[in-house]
């Protein structure tokens, strides 16, 4: 089982608060069955990269032991707010999933104006790095309008969904279900902040097995798998949403 999307390192952002907690969050992570996390700690546009690069290795070392005691990998990655000139930033590599070229991206919660397809696209083009369009349940403009992400389907970006949004009945899980149903989400990850509140991986599988069947889960384990082995991904082809009486089917 993979977590693409944690902030499970200490003291780095918003997420854990002490190498206390993340240890408590890897045995909530062990005891729902997960293999490898992402440890994905924001980045933003007025973050100096390399000074940002060293405060995660040394968060990192906090934990890492904990790491090997439960047998959970830990991918160090970063998810980096889109800003018009992220693609511009020298190093952005480093920023990628480790061992792969694979980097996730935080999407503006206002309106997507076209400088956000325009960024992304030049973010794949002039540093090969695959975008993975994090937890896209959770903004306006793919609520307003799902279609609203075919043009990142068009690029061969992958589409990552939160756990936390499958774990109960309401219109985002509603949401959720369709993007896996349609084919326009790929991963899960459980966007865990705090120990107090997780929502496994494991969890958001079962949910997904329920609602849209054991082959939607399987093809997205699959495309998991390849992401963390660095290879070309296979993605399913998308079905586009139909509106009819002010609802997406």
């Amino acid at each position: 089982m993979i977590d693409f999307h944690t902030h499970v390192l200490p003291e780095i952002d918003d997420g854990s608060r002490s190498s206390e907690e993340s240890y408590a969050i890897l045995k909530q992570q062990k005891a729902a069955g997960t293999k490898t996390i992402v440890a994905s700690s924001h980045f933003y546009p007025d973050k100096d990269l390399e000074t940002f690069v060293q405060q995660r290795s040394e968060a990192l070392s906090k934990i890492q032991e904990y790491g090997q005691e439960l047998g959970i990998e830990i991918r160090t990655a970063a998810e980096v707010l889109l800003s018009v000139d992220t693609w511009k930033l020298e190093g952005l590599e480093q920023l990628a999933i480790e061992g792969t070229h694979y980097i996730l991206l935080e999407m503006p919660y206002s309106h997507w104006s076209e400088w956000v397809y325009t960024s992304v696209a030049k973010i794949k083009e002039s540093t090969g790095l695959i975008p993975i369009i994090a937890h896209v349940e959770r903004y306006d403009t793919v609520m307003e309008n799902p279609n609203c992400l075919q043009p990142f389907l068009d690029m061969g970006c992958i589409i990552q969904v939160n756990t936390v949004s499958l774990h109960k009945q309401s219109t985002r899980r509603k949401l959720t279900c369709k993007l896996v149903k349609h084919g326009f989400a790929h991963v899960l990850g459980s966007d865990v902040h705090r120990a107090k509140v997780f929502n496994s991986v494991a969890g958001g599988y079962e949910t997904l097995e329920q609602q849209v069947g054991k082959e939607e889960v399987s093809k997205m384990q699959a495309i998991g798998e390849s992401i963390l082995a660095d290879q070309m991904v296979s993605l399913p082809k998308p079905k586009p949403f139909k509106k009819i009486l002010g609802r997406w089917y």
